[in-house]
């Protein structure tokens, strides 16, 4: 019994010693990580100031990105939006329906596929204003929202608006 005993606290021992140098391990990671991080917040706070920046600093500047890929998880975002909203727009276009029978839904999502970020909500607008806005964004580029930032026309907006001011 005594042997036995012996045996339970040796493997006890054992285990307490490979616990104890995991801890040590995982301690010299994250002091690691936060010597890093002091690093890098150090070498903003005098690069304001105007100070000159060591090599490694540099590097870590070149490797730090201060979104953390939260710029892709939006682009990502919008490309599902303007997926749903295309397809949404696609099913009422296939059902072939005159404009003047699109009822205020319809209109409602296929406004909202041709909606630029410049342009204004459309939700609150009655039916006869949706139709009206409708009949003029019907021959607006099927685009996404990456030329939003320019002043982009199909050929159908350019020559109506040329046909006006000629008018």
């Amino acid at each position: 019994a005594m042997v036995l005993d012996i045996l339970v606290a040796v493997t006890d021992l054992l285990e307490d010693r490979q616990r104890i140098r995991n801890n040590k391990e995982e301690g010299e990671q994250a002091s690691t990580i936060f010597d890093s991080t002091k690093a890098l917040t150090a070498m903003y706070h005098f690069n304001e100031i105007g100070w000159k920046i060591g090599k490694s600093a540099l590097q870590k500047k070149s490797t730090y990105s201060p979104t953390n890929g939260k710029e892709t998880s939006n682009q990502e975002e919008e490309e599902v939006n303007y997926l749903v909203k295309k397809r949404a727009y696609e099913e009422i276009t296939a059902l072939n329906i005159e404009d003047s029978k699109l009822n205020k839904e319809q209109l409602t999502t296929l406004l909202n596929f041709k909606k630029r970020k410049i342009d204004k909500g459309i939700s609150q607008l009655n039916k006869s204003q949706q139709f009206r806005l409708w009949k003029e964004w019907k021959a607006r580029w099927d685009e996404p929202a990456q030329f939003d930032n320019q002043i982009v026309m199909s050929v159908e907006e350019l020559s109506t608006i040329t046909n006006e001011t000629t008018n």
